[in-house]
């Protein structure tokens, strides 16, 4: 009578690799700082076979001989509970992976390289590399620029793309800033890129993939000062110092004159009545736009943004344009002001 030596299916294999047992046989352990700074932790118990096959990180902590195999907790530091929860429910939950939008694969990225999720690096891949493409085809069907709220995501998509080595959307990221560093001229091109986002994106350029970069020293870019010499090569660039005097015309409107530089801004002598009221007229900046401005002389806080040049932010003087009207009184009954300079503009 032969003898059965065959031994149970799962006998000799690890435990990480048996069929889960009814009760889930792993502890995750979150640590975090709370909303008041306080050290915190949070206990979540996990099938250790379905974490395992999510991520390789995961597989290798309880399959290898490390202490964790032995206690069956793994410990993380320095996550958000909601984060840790966010991303397990995308790669377990079909439907929330139908729902996932830019800013959950933006945020959730760098947790999956981190820890080795396959499925769930893809799943950010795909995300942003469709958002980049619809931003592309968009802005090509409309011949307007991103908006600035959708080029802070823009950026940061492409960074973490770039960072993360994510296949389709670096090569899509890549492809589309390539073209706006080659715009010089225009606004909608290299000017539409603030400090900030060359800081995210400045392991591009320690790369060398913008020929902007071309006649600056290895030094140079490498430099952590290199997001300012961005933004000064720019303004450089579009050809203009700073002038004493700004004259705007061809509006029709009382907001043409000269204006006068006073700090960063250019202020229009004498006070004139717009909408029924009397207001005084000035161009202004923010870190994306100048705008021309009519402000109550009693609360500066007070004001209509009548004209908007989107991206011009990194001149330092009002640009000749592209002004777009932002009062809803002016577009029907004022032209697009044209302008012009005195005292060294040239």
């Amino acid at each position: 009578m032969a003898t059965n030596n065959r031994k149970g299916k799962h006998e000799s294999e690890p435990p990480c690799k048996k069929i889960r047992s009814s009760d889930p046989d792993v502890k995750i352990i979150v640590k975090y700082e709370d909303d008041k700074g306080k050290p915190a932790r949070k206990e979540y118990q996990m099938y250790g076979q379905r974490i395992s096959h999510l991520s390789k990180f995961f597989d290798t902590t309880l399959c290898v001989e490390m202490k964790e195999k032995a206690t069956r907790k793994i410990v993380l530091q320095d996550l958000h509970p909601d984060l840790f929860e966010k991303a397990i429910k995308f790669q377990e939950d079909l439907s929330a992976i139908r729902s996932m939008t830019i800013e959950d694969a933006v945020e959730l990225v760098e947790f999956y390289d981190m820890y080795d999720f396959k499925g769930g690096i893809q799943l950010c891949d795909d995300i942003i590399a469709e958002y980049l493409q619809e931003e592309i085809d968009d802005e090509e069907a409309s011949e307007t620029p991103i908006a600035p709220d959708d080029l802070d995501v823009l950026v940061d998509a492409a960074a973490l793309a770039y960072q993360h080595n994510l296949a389709k959307s670096k090569k899509k990221a890549v492809d589309y800033l390539t073209m706006k560093m080659d715009e010089e001229e225009s606004v909608h091109g290299q000017m539409m890129f603030q400090y900030s986002h060359i800081q995210k994106l400045h392991p591009m350029f320690k790369d060398g993939l913008f020929s902007m970069t071309d006649h600056m020293t290895d030094e140079e870019v490498a430099s952590p000062l290199f997001p300012r010499y961005f933004t000064a090569i720019v303004s450089d660039n579009h050809g203009r110092c700073i002038c004493d005097t700004v004259v705007l015309s061809e509006t029709d409107s009382i907001a043409d004159g000269e204006y006068k530089r006073c700090g960063v801004q250019y202020k229009k002598s004498g006070l004139g009545v717009w909408n029924g009221q009397r207001r005084s007229f000035l161009i202004d900046r923010d870190e994306v736009s100048w705008e021309i401005l009519a402000v109550d002389p009693a609360d500066e806080e007070d004001y209509i943004v009548l004209w908007r040049c989107v991206y011009s932010g990194n001149l330092e003087v009002p640009p000749q344009g592209p002004w777009e009207a932002v009062d809803t009184s002016i577009e029907d009954f004022f032209w697009p002001p044209k302008v012009s300079y005195k005292g060294g503009g040239e």
